[in-house]
């Protein structure tokens, strides 16, 4: 069981956050090593779900058909996509590699609804990185970085493995995440230069912030399942239900 983290320390991560999209903005050169080299342990800095708000207004029953529309648009960021563009179903989803219920629903969860809706063509899933602290912003980087088809199978392999990797404290944390990284075609100049390109840190930021101001995105992982929000499912049954209501 993941511990919970205290709101000293989610708070710090956000204040963090709010600091790292400024200096991208602003063109610094030090996005890297904030984001990399000041973790905290995993233990601390995750509970099962990831919260980093607790102001906002609740996500609505559903978002309606406009505003589904407009969730489904593409952003400044390429869409990570599994499944067909044509399926009856279509699961949007928020998530930090950070969070404990998102490696479940990676884990557990995703590998029952592709053999039974994704694979048959009936559903596609699209994942949105949305980091609640400085490690899921990296992550989010590198995951950008991966060249496509492989981008999504470099998130997926970031959540299954989070104890391999995740647990670990600064450069050993950094090391693990790079090995992944080199997993998928990557080396170590391209996993410097990844990590000091403030101009795809803005771009992961802004998709965040479109989340949460937009569609009320408050934790992860958060599904939007043909509009309807499911926060923090810990079964398929939950993802079932809404699917056969439709």
């Amino acid at each position: 069981m993941l511990a919970a983290c205290s709101g000293e320390t989610k708070m710090l991560d956000i204040v963090m956050l709010k600091l790292l999209w400024f200096w991208s903005h602003a063109n610094y050169g030090l996005v890297a090593a904030l984001m990399v080299c000041a973790a905290v342990p995993f233990a601390m800095a995750q509970s099962n779900s990831g919260s980093h708000s607790q102001f906002q207004p609740p996500i609505p029953d559903a978002l309606g058909n406009e505003r589904f529309a407009d969730l489904l648009k593409p952003g400044s960021l390429p869409e990570l996509r599994l499944g067909s563009s044509g399926a009856r179903t279509t699961i949007v989803a928020y998530t930090s590699v950070s969070c404990g219920l998102c490696g479940h629903f990676q884990r557990k969860i995703l590998p029952v609804l592709q053999s039974k809706y994704i694979d048959k063509g009936d559903m596609q899933l699209i994942i949105r990185p949305f980091p609640l602290d400085r490690i899921a912003a990296a992550s989010a980087m590198l995951t950008y970085c991966v060249k496509r088809p492989d981008s999504y199978k470099f998130l997926w392999a970031l959540l299954e493995r989070q104890q391999d990797w995740l647990t670990r404290k600064g450069q050993d944390l950094r090391s693990g995440l790079a090995r992944i990284f080199k997993e998928y075609g990557g080396d170590e100049k391209s996993f410097e230069a990844c990590l000091g390109r403030q101009e795809l840190l803005k771009k992961i930021m802004d998709a965040r912030n479109r989340a949460d101001g937009t569609f009320g995105v408050l934790e992860t992982p958060t599904f939007f399942i043909n509009g309807k929000p499911l926060v923090n499912p810990r079964s398929v049954a939950k993802f079932e239900k809404i699917i056969r209501a439709e």
